[in-house]
């Protein structure tokens, strides 16, 4: 009964606000980076492997590296989950240099009208490119993600065409 792989859910906060998005839009109060560093220790004591991270995005929390960070000191290997808008050059670097498992990466159509309308923020896929595009140069292993919806589904090949051109894989 280890908890070997754990679903670590950082954060409810999002610099989008996708139309079928199941986290709350509540204010409730979030573990500080401290609470969060115990939690990681408790799961080492309970010889737990793989700290997959996620949230809201994670990257809106401005500790979420040292976050990262620590938990691949404390020996687990690491995934992300994220949306990909928040990471710029200096972020992909950090993020390789802590060999991820995997950086899953949520793209819902390859056209940026259309991704604008689910996500609800201008310019989402080309910030979510940019991210796939960084990563990729960095050598870190990649998952596009596209949850089938009635406004993405007629262009979920392209997705899987994109995750291919990328070297990733795809769900």
């Amino acid at each position: 009964k280890i908890p070997l792989y754990v679903f670590f859910e950082l954060t409810r906060r999002c610099n989008i606000r996708c139309t079928h998005c199941y986290i709350a839009r509540e204010k409730r109060r979030e573990l500080s980076t401290i609470e969060i560093k115990n939690a990681i220790d408790q799961l080492r004591d309970e010889n737990s492997l793989i700290l997959n991270f996620s949230g809201g995005e994670v990257f809106t929390r401005p500790d979420f590296m040292d976050i990262a960070r620590y938990a691949r000191e404390k020996g687990f290997a690491v995934k992300l989950f994220t949306n990909g808008t928040l990471i710029d050059n200096a972020a992909a670097k950090e993020i390789a240099g802590l060999k991820p498992l995997r950086v899953e990466i949520t793209i819902f159509r390859t056209i940026a009208k259309s991704l604008d309308g689910i996500t609800g923020m201008n310019g989402s896929l080309e910030k979510s490119l940019n991210a796939l595009r960084l990563l990729s140069k960095y050598g870190v292993h990649l998952r596009l993600k596209s949850p089938l919806l009635k406004h993405n589904a007629p262009g979920y090949a392209d997705v899987i065409r994109l995750a291919k051109e990328l070297g990733a894989k795809y769900q």
